[in-house]
């Protein structure tokens, strides 16, 4: 499996997440992704309150040739079933009645939804926003930090550099030296940096500088090129 993301890294130390978002194929391969990595030690129950895509499981656990993970993944289509075990992931939670939620927060080990109302104090969960930067690329607000990660529903959740091309990554640390040498770089400055670091002409550095606004890994502000501080 690919290494992960910080807010995966805190559900497996069993600390209780519950992730906000408006996407809804989204949510539901976070949820594949918290139940196979679960599955690694423990059989996992997975409740949804809303319809969920369940081949996602399949396709993902294929993909990683981890079928037999889903072996231990016990699949519930309702938070009121008398089988519901621990750990409980839950789809959807936002939609489960308030004396289900009461009676079984403490199996809750992660839940999605649209909106979070009072859900972060009844689950006592910490909150996870998912924000959509472009395509399969997002923005994770979660604390104090924010990182960026691939939600793709044939592969999984992804650190977004495992699968960033190679010259944006290479553009961004030569960005960082040189501002950690020379300070604030202006946009004409940045333009010279990537021409003469990686070997390119003016129209290819600018068109580099362009992707990395998009995507917003860079900022220009009062013509001068910032380094937007997001963690990975």
């Amino acid at each position: 499996m690919p290494s992960l993301p910080r807010i995966l890294w805190d559900v497996l130390k069993g600390k209780r997440v519950l992730l906000v978002s408006d996407y809804a194929v989204a949510n539901m391969v976070f949820i594949v992704e918290v139940s196979l990595r679960l599955a690694k030690k423990n059989t996992v129950y997975v409740a949804y309150t809303q319809p969920i895509r369940l081949e996602l499981f399949h396709n993902i656990a294929s993909t990683r040739r981890a079928e037999d993970l889903l072996e231990k993944i016990i699949l519930l289509d309702s938070l009121r079933d008398g089988e519901i075990g621990r750990p409980l992931i839950v789809y959807g939670v936002d939609y489960a009645p308030l004396d289900a939620l009461s009676s079984l927060n403490n199996a809750i080990v992660f839940a999605t939804a649209f909106k979070a109302g009072k859900l972060a104090r009844i689950l006592r969960a910490r909150i996870a926003k998912l924000k959509r930067i472009t395509g399969n690329e997002y923005l994770v607000e979660y604390g104090y930090s924010r990182f960026r990660v691939i939600v793709d529903p044939s592969k999984g959740v992804l650190p977004v550099r495992e699968s960033m091309p190679s010259n944006l990554a290479r553009a961004l640390e030569e960005l960082s030296k040189a501002m950690s040498e020379y300070g604030p770089l202006t946009y004409r400055d940045a333009v010279y940096v990537l021409m003469g670091s990686l070997k390119i002409d003016k129209k290819e550095a600018q068109e580099i500088l362009r992707t990395l606004t998009m995507k917003r890994y860079i900022r220009i502000e009062g013509g001068y090129v910032l380094l937007e501080d997001y963690s990975i």
